[in-house]
């Protein structure tokens, strides 16, 4: 018995680690006629989540879940659509435009690295790509022109945190899409 014990405490230790090592590789609308609420699909077949509206038509706050992680991402000021916030857990991502008013722009930013992502072709809304990260990161719509079908290239390894991977996801979902 005081062998097993070290064990159960490593182990039990180890679990909620477990969802930092997971990767979103892509995202699709739930319904064919509404940006409202998505489905998050990660590495881990059997592991998938959902991003939707916080409140029925307020677009400015949103809610996900992946497995056991939660979170929520909300513009920080009312009228201002060039900065958002996503908490998770002591998770704190700070997501800006880089320059005012220009949407193909962000600077994605925690405690540990500041990221830049930006439509690859200017204003065509399909395709982002991550500068500064270490490694290709990509996310761009399955079928060009849809907007409903999002496939993730994360070629950065386990450098981009779970909270991270949903702020790049998001922001490049939401300044692609149609708010009804």
């Amino acid at each position: 018995m005081i062998r097993i014990f070290p064990i159960v405490v490593v182990l039990s230790f180890m679990l909620p680690l477990s969802g930092q090592a997971q990767q979103i590789v892509s995202l699709a609308t739930r319904w064919n006629d509404t940006f409202r609420e998505w489905v998050i699909y990660t590495v881990d077949e059997d592991l998938e989540g959902d991003l939707h509206l916080r409140w029925q038509d307020n677009w400015t706050e949103w809610e996900y879940r992946i497995g056991e992680v939660t979170g929520q991402i909300r513009q920080k000021w009312r009228d201002d659509p060039s900065a958002w916030e996503l908490r998770s857990g002591s998770d704190i991502i700070t997501i800006r435009t880089v320059w005012k008013n220009d949407f193909r722009n962000w600077r994605i930013s925690d405690d540990q690295q500041q990221l830049t992502l930006k439509t690859r072709y200017g204003n065509i809304w399909d395709e982002w790509e991550l500068r500064d990260a270490q490694g290709r990161y990509r996310i761009y719509t399955n079928f060009e022109g849809d907007p409903r079908d999002w496939i993730i290239d994360n070629e950065t390894g386990e450098t981009l945190s779970l909270s991270m991977q949903m702020a790049i996801a998001f922001i490049a979902i939401y300044n692609s899409t149609d708010k009804e």
